[in-house]
């Protein structure tokens, strides 16, 4: 019997190139001015460093009686209070059981419908910008989108916009 041709697999984007070293090598890059070098050999001599850009170890010295006074002063005239309302108005989402890539309710009603939009750009980079400005961090676009419709038809119908 004969042999069947078999095709060349073709080279995959994460497979091992055999002729591309990666690694570290002994040679230190010169590519501009260096201002500061560092190298896991013994030998200080090979690195070339700028002299214009090293340290000269220079510190601020500071009475430590002062320091101890005026921090002793700010904690006294300071009242800390901490502020656990905002905390409470915000929906705890890491305790409620949803699915991967579901959306949580939203005013007890579930979102099941699922369409497709055409957008803009422009109206890509507005929600995204509306969810980085979102109180909670884990909001989903869907519920933005929700309430924005929302906001929009109680704007046309109860209070008398026009579209």
């Amino acid at each position: 019997m004969a042999r069947r041709k078999t095709s060349k697999v073709p080279k995959n984007d994460f497979e091992y190139d055999e002729g591309e070293v990666y690694g570290f090598t002994s040679e230190t890059p010169i590519a501009g001015d260096c201002i500061f070098s560092f190298s896991f050999d013994d030998d200080s001599d090979t690195i070339q460093t700028n002299s214009e850009y090293k340290s000269h170890n220079t510190t601020i010295q500071e009475n430590p009686k002062n320091n101890i006074q005026t921090n002793t002063t700010l904690t006294s005239s300071r009242n800390f209070q901490n502020n656990l309302n905002s905390v409470k108005d915000l929906f705890d989402n890491r305790k409620t059981p949803l699915p991967n890539g579901a959306t949580p309710a939203i005013d007890g009603e579930t979102p099941n419908i699922k369409r497709s939009y055409t957008l803009r750009s422009s109206t890509i980079r507005k929600i995204n910008e509306l969810k980085s400005i979102h109180p909670d961090i884990n909001v989903c676009v869907s519920t933005i989108v929700d309430i924005a419709i929302e906001h929009y038809h109680n704007h046309i119908v109860n209070e008398g916009g026009t579209q």
